[in-house]
């Protein structure tokens, strides 16, 4: 016998699909994330800073035809300020983020006291921070936004803070705003690493991420609907290497966000701490170990071209690390150990990984890093979708490589489900959801859809 809940998700599913194929990748970015947040908190809060920016931005979109990038900081703390005292998995906010709701509240507080602007919530959180906290975060004189970034700058001095957490959520943002240019979108997602995770590592990772997806879902044409043949396996016939290139450790210095100049070449565990051997520290500079090469792995390596739909995906990576290289004038005191770390330790690895997939990737796998430090999570995403040969595929083998570590898949569920589509993505990957995400998503997905779909009519007209 059938139940009532499978035969009314039969009916939600039958009804609601999409009919291209850029519609199927906006669905399979939000689906995808939710397939691959075994814990909750991440998919929670995208939801919410997706929710957040669609109220104003189907406005402008209806008045003007063109979406202006608004990104309401205190609107978007609100969401995540309900959701952290009523929202299912709200435990799941990571040490970070926790410590930053628990310091708005105090800050709020402190502001209402003196008739400053305020960010509310619904209902009172034991505070357990000290009261130095509130006066030195809060912010009367400034807009909240400001205030609500000083509360971050305060934490990144005390934590560190290029951790995954604002990169789990903000892969939204390239679906609310597929729409905007590059430099939009990019300044968006480093705006939103700024609430919470304002480490420049962070920053500029969140928005690359952000224009990667964007770029996926507006042509990535890989493993979707009408080209479900192309979802192969990796570059089958790529140049071969004599022998692994030999790599070496090198250890970039540079000015840190607390003016010292330090190498860091700790990673980060599960707990978000730094350590070495078995002293746990704070980092002090921003400098990042990374991977360097005897052979050549920049954006113009030449790969053998004979898989359309890897060789798609792998020049979208290209393009992603060109894009890491057009962002000089921000954070420039940053720019070279930031751009290093992703050109070097991410993009050109992951092309040098694909094209040695032909004799095995036992041998990268475990290379990659399980940790939650941002540039490590994204390395381990990237790898494991480009040499995935399907969605789940590619998720399994990274919820494998992970163990309970939820840092890797999330990431991995958002690239894929934006590479291959909702239409690749399996139920049994989705049966973990809680009620009612499933639905958010496809709701979600269907309005940015919407947009875009708008803009471009605008566009043609």
């Amino acid at each position: 016998m059938i139940s009532t809940k499978k035969i009314e998700q039969k009916k939600m599913s039958s009804s609601s699909r999409p009919s291209s194929d850029v519609e199927d990748r906006f669905l399979g970015l939000f689906l995808g994330l939710a397939a691959g947040d075994r814990n909750g908190g991440p998919v929670q809060m995208a939801l919410e800073l997706a929710e957040a920016c669609l109220k104003l931005n189907e406005q402008h979109v209806g008045d003007t035809g063109a979406g202006h990038p608004e990104h309401n900081s205190e609107r978007i703390m609100q969401g995540y300020l309900r959701w952290w005292h009523q929202g299912p998995d709200s435990w799941d906010t990571g040490r970070i983020a926790a410590t930053i709701f628990q310091r708005v509240e105090e800050s709020n507080a402190g502001s209402r006291h003196e008739t400053a602007p305020s960010v509310q919530h619904t209902t009172p959180h034991a505070a357990s921070s000290s009261s130095s906290h509130t006066s030195q975060a809060s912010s009367p004189s400034g807009s909240t936004s400001c205030r609500l970034e000083n509360i971050a700058s305060a934490v990144n001095a005390e934590m560190f803070t290029a951790t995954v957490g604002a990169l789990h959520r903000c892969g939204f943002l390239a679906a609310v705003f597929s729409h905007l240019s590059d430099e939009e979108l990019a300044s968006l997602g480093r705006k939103e690493s700024r609430l919470t995770h304002c480490h420049p590592i962070s920053q500029h990772c969140c928005g690359a991420y952000v224009v990667l997806l964007r770029k996926l879902l507006l042509d990535g044409g890989i493993g979707t609907i009408e080209s479900a043949h192309a979802a192969g396996g990796v570059l089958e016939d790529a140049a071969p290497e004599d022998k692994e290139p030999e790599r070496k450790r090198a250890a970039k210095k540079g000015k840190g966000c607390g003016g010292q100049s330090e190498s860091m070449t700790e990673h980060v565990d599960s707990g978000h701490h730094i350590h070495t051997g078995d002293h746990h520290v704070k980092p002090k500079a921003c400098s990042a170990e990374v991977d360097t090469t005897q052979k050549n792995t920049s954006t113009n390596t030449t790969i053998a071209r004979t898989s359309s739909a890897d060789d798609a995906f792998l020049h979208t990576i290209e393009e992603f690390a060109q894009k890491l290289h057009s962002e000089s004038d921000v954070l420039p005191c940053e720019r070279d150990q930031v751009v290093n770390a992703f050109e070097l330790d991410v993009t050109g690895c992951i092309i040098m990984d694909a094209r040695a997939s032909k004799v095995g990737a036992a041998h990268i796998t475990k290379k990659l890093n399980r940790g939650g430090l941002c540039v490590d999570a994204l390395r381990s995403a990237l790898h494991f979708v480009a040499l995935g040969s399907t969605f789940d595929h590619a998720l399994q083998e990274s919820i494998t490589f992970a163990g309970p570590d939820n840092y890797c898949p999330v990431l991995v569920g958002a690239i894929a489900g934006a590479r291959w589509g909702a239409c690749k993505i399996s139920e049994k990957h989705l049966e973990h959801c809680r009620e009612g995400v499933r639905e958010r998503c496809r709701d979600l997905a269907r309005r940015c859809f919407a947009i875009y779909a708008q803009a471009q009519r605008k566009i043609h007209d």
